[in-house]
């Protein structure tokens, strides 16, 4: 019989990585590196990106999906897997709006099992 996961570690995990991340952003971090018709791709998405998914891998069983891999072939997982959204609002942040946050889920095929946002 497979032990299941411990979700409040998990929890834990993705809120520690989320503000951990949060406090490495810097003015510098708004340099556009690819602009999309309603959408920017910044520095910070990526550095965000890098900073959580290494957090992420080290310290859970679970791979990584984030809207920056571009890798996801459209498969539905039976495991747990995260999804990232590194910086949910990147647009905003590049314009200096403050509506944006990091996004952190763990799911198992269409069903979410936990959920952070730090804004």
């Amino acid at each position: 019989m497979t032990k299941e996961p411990d979700y409040s570690k998990m929890l834990r995990l993705a809120g520690e990585a989320a503000k951990s991340a949060a406090g490495t952003l810097e003015l510098g971090d708004r340099k556009v590196m690819q602009d999309l018709a309603r959408d920017v791709k910044i520095e910070a998405d990526q550095k965000l990106h890098r900073l959580i998914k290494r957090e992420l891998e080290e310290n859970s069983p679970f791979p990584v999906l984030s809207e920056e891999d571009r890798e996801h072939d459209g498969t539905v997982s039976p495991e747990p897997r995260w999804i990232l959204d590194p910086l949910d609002g990147s647009l905003n942040f590049s314009r200096d709006i403050p509506l944006c946050c990091i996004s952190i889920g763990l799911w198992k095929e269409m069903n979410p099992l936990l959920g952070v946002v730090f804004d």
